[in-house]
């Protein structure tokens, strides 16, 4: 798992990858047959790639080359799910916002049921992140819904991305269920809106790349967007792509204040945070002062206990209060 330049997340996990919806300008497919070497010479090279069904491949192991280096994608931007990758979330242990599956779609028809249930059950293995789902195929979240196999933890947010009004998007007031309207191509008006008052999340992205400004965002439209999620205080996050639409002053940077925390690890807690010694409260030991004691001269000083900011503050005033009154 790698940190990312994804303005949604602090990570990327990417379990499984792969598509086979062919679009044009997708970003990762690009990415990725860049670096996969000559992957149909790769597939040859057995037993290292399991072929589990029609162009769907498993990798038990990191694919390591004659050069000692590692390929990301060795099948390409074939369906595959690398096994070895299942417990890297458990190795971050402060929890952080997780992107999952950036280099390919969990939830596209051709992903086996058994690949998302594995990825959820790995996610549930380090419950101290916040993991973001994103997919062109909402319906897939209604299939595993129906078959009471979608969990509904507080820390997966379900995304549909969307570019108008007739996009499908997955709007349910029981999941942590946000829209990715990017590229932002046409009015995203009507019905669709109804949905905001389900969704925890709005995310607005013009063209970049190849196509950036070929379809400039209209002023209407992104109004019309806004207007729809201040009505029931959605969260608005602005991709660093409509700044030349809307410019800097307008922009909005918001997230659902889950993704907003890093959460440590009890572990982390054990060795990081202390209770303060007249409040109690249990916080980070960088957040509180120290109460240091000299046994006798020339000693090391040692920590003793701690004391929060407003507990300090407050014993410092009645100190310095008393001292006034004895010197009188």
């Amino acid at each position: 798992m790698n940190r990312t330049k994804n303005e949604l997340a602090d990570y990327a996990w990417n379990p499984v990858t792969g598509c086979l919806k062919d679009c044009r300008y997708c970003y990762a497919r690009k990415s990725t047959l860049r670096f996969a070497s000559d992957w149909r010479q790769n597939l040859a090279e057995r037993p290292k790639v399991q072929q589990v069904g029609e162009k769907l491949f498993e990798l038990d192991t990191p694919w390591k080359t004659k050069s000692k280096r590692f390929l990301n994608s060795p099948t390409g931007f074939l369906p595959t799910m690398h096994k070895y990758r299942f417990d890297w979330p458990q190795k971050v242990k402060v929890g952080s916002s997780i992107m999952v599956c950036t280099d390919g779609d969990l939830f596209g028809p051709w992903v086996p049921e058994d690949w998302i249930l594995r990825v959820f059950a790995a996610a549930d293995e380090a419950p101290q992140h916040q993991y973001i789902f994103l997919t062109q195929y909402p319906e897939r979240y209604k299939q595993l819904v129906n078959h009471e196999k979608l969990p509904q933890n507080k820390n997966f947010w379900y995304g549909s991305t969307a570019t108008v009004r007739k996009s499908s998007v997955w709007a349910n007031e029981h999941y942590n269920t946000f829209v990715a309207i990017e590229p932002l191509l046409g009015p995203f008006e009507g019905d669709a809106t109804k949905a905001f008052q389900k969704l925890k999340w709005v995310i607005i992205g013009a063209e970049t790349g190849r196509n950036a400004g070929k379809v400039i965002p209209k002023a209407e439209w992104i109004k019309d967007i806004l207007a729809s999620a201040d009505a029931t205080d959605t969260p608005v996050f602005m991709r660093s792509s409509m700044e030349s639409v809307v410019g800097a002053e307008n922009m909005r940077r918001e997230k659902p204040q889950p993704l907003l925390q890093r959460v440590p690890s009890d572990v982390q807690k054990e060795r990081l945070w202390e209770y303060c010694t007249v409040c109690g409260k249990y916080r980070p030991m960088k957040e509180m002062y120290a109460l240091l004691l000299r046994r006798k001269r020339g000693d090391s000083p040692e920590r003793v206990a701690y004391m929060c900011p407003e507990c300090y503050e407050q014993f410092s005033r009645d100190n310095f209060e008393k001292g006034k009154d004895d010197e009188v």
